[in-house]
């Protein structure tokens, strides 16, 4: 039934998509109409000193208003991990604080504080409380400020009018034909870098099952904030486990995931002695500014020969003395995937209960000064008393903020009817909270949905299934299809 009706769908969306581009000039012309009759409305026949003086009050209060949240946002940190962002936000504040300074164009500072506001979080995964505040209330004060100067009214309709068209446009194909996506960590090096964008296919999933191997981007489950892009290694109805070859074993025999180093083809290449490949002088420290050689977590079969020299091929492909190499990804036993060993990926109809509970604690290891998380299984009081206390399940179940400022937060394995193999936790059951209540209350429950388990090629580096569980099929956005930026690197994506 859904088939038909994402048919059906289509069909429609695209028909009145290729009307406007067909008729564009006879709908031009009608909303050209339209907004002569909104800016003759809005057109004062008031007394314009008065307006003018309100005008001036209301922009002085803007651009306090404007200074203290820019002020906010720069002491928060929110999206200035990545510099594109910070660059973004200084532009659009420096605009703003010149229109407020001339008073005029204020319609070119309200599209682009609307255009920021809608497609920040879609496009470039902004997330600042701060900035989406000031964005919305700039919004507002830009509008009323449009109103009281009176200055080319029709040109500020106009101006406003066509920026709404087309981030109508923009938002339809973005989320249901090509989407438009930006990579901001580095957990799919070295498929894909940091500031790495793609386009990926919006509507085959629509239709078809995701395959093993895809690109996919998905909303995260842990906060419900991300959009996380991983590659997906595990399908609904099948047991997942890493063996100490960092091969990935599925309903237990060995599945190799194929490697492929697109965009590499100018940098100098090794291995380690276990055969992982070197790319060197490709990593960078921040802290410290110094350049090393990166290690990443693809494996060839030159197990042995250390410091080999390797050359790939524009298809990202690897040779060595003229020989193509045998080259997949090496996955890290990390997170409850190690600590659990083997899991089974839930499918739809599989009826599950509550398991045990964990408590999750980051700790430092002291001989080697790295951190390592641990779980504790705790009792189901331990859960049950945070309820009566009024914490949310949000808070209580794998909650990233609590766990970064505290270093604990809980997961939970759940048993399926007829299987023996351990569960993760499906934390799409926290948004819910009679879900919640009924699988601590022991009951079980029918799943409606299919999982999925999906994983970072940068194993060592990656926030992934590993640690957080699954991926319900309803969250994967689309496929990602290939990299338009970089130019260097342009092409298909595998």
């Amino acid at each position: 039934m859904n088939l038909v009706l994402w048919g059906v769908f289509y069909v429609i969306l695209t028909g009145i998509l290729l009307y406007f581009f067909i008729k564009e000039k006879v709908i031009v012309e009608w909303l050209k109409e339209k907004e002569k009759n909104i800016a003759d409305r809005l057109a004062s026949k008031g007394d314009l000193g008065k307006m003018k003086k309100t005008a001036d009050i209301i922009t002085v209060v803007h651009i306090i208003i404007l200074a203290l949240l820019f002020w906010k946002i720069m002491d928060s940190g929110q999206d200035l991990d990545f510099s594109f962002k910070r660059n973004i936000i200084m532009v659009v504040f420096a605009l703003n604080a010149g229109v407020l300074i001339l008073r005029k164009k204020q319609e070119w500072a309200f599209v682009v504080n609307a255009l920021l506001l809608v497609l920040g979080r879609l496009m470039m995964d902004m997330q600042g409380i701060y900035l989406y505040s000031y964005l919305a209330l700039g919004c507002v004060l830009f509008l009323v400020e449009i109103y009281l100067y009176q200055s080319q009214i029709f040109e500020a309709v106009h101006l406003i009018e066509t920026s709404i068209t087309a981030v109508v446009i923009v938002l339809l194909i973005q989320n249901f034909y090509l989407g438009n996506f930006m990579i901001p960590t580095g957990s799919m090096r070295p498929t894909i870098i940091e500031n790495d964008r793609f386009f990926a296919n919006m509507i085959s999933y629509k239709f078809q099952d995701p395959k093993r191997g895809d690109i996919i981007a998905f909303k995260e489950p842990k906060d419900n904030k991300l959009l996380y892009t991983k590659r997906l290694v595990g399908l609904p109805g099948e047991t997942l486990s890493i063996d100490d070859n960092g091969e990935l074993v599925i309903n237990d025999n060995v599945i190799e995931m194929k490697a492929h180093l697109i965009g590499q083809g100018k940098k100098a290449l090794t291995v380690t002695n276990e055969g992982l490949v070197v790319i060197l002088q490709n990593g960078y420290d921040n802290r410290t500014g110094t350049v090393y050689d990166e290690v990443i977590n693809f494996k060839t079969n030159l197990e042995g020969k250390e410091g080999t020299p390797i050359q790939v091929d524009k298809k990202g492909i690897l040779f060595s003395d003229g020989e193509m190499l045998d080259t997949r990804v090496f996955y890290r036993k990390e997170g409850f995937l190690g600590f659990a060993g083997k899991i089974y990926i839930p499918k739809k109809d599989d009826v599950v209960k509550l398991g045990k509970i964990y408590k999750m604690i980051i700790e430092q290891e002291i001989s080697t000064q790295s951190y390592v998380i641990n779980y504790v299984e705790v009792p189901l009081e331990e859960i049950t008393e945070q309820v009566k206390a009024g914490e949310k399940f949000t808070d209580i179940f794998y909650n990233t903020d609590n766990f970064r400022t505290t270093g604990e937060t809980y997961i939970y394995t759940l048993n399926v009817k007829g299987k023996d193999d351990t569960v993760m936790n499906i934390l799409d059951f926290k948004y819910n909270k009679d879900t919640m209540n009924s699988l601590l209350a022991g009951q079980e429950i029918a799943l409606t949905h299919d999982y999925y388990f999906a994983m970072g090629d940068n194993s060592s580096d990656s926030d992934d299934s590993r640690y957080w569980g699954y991926v319900q099929d309803s969250r994967i956005k689309g496929k990602l299809l290939f990299r338009f930026l970089p130019i260097t690197k342009f092409g298909i994506v595998k």
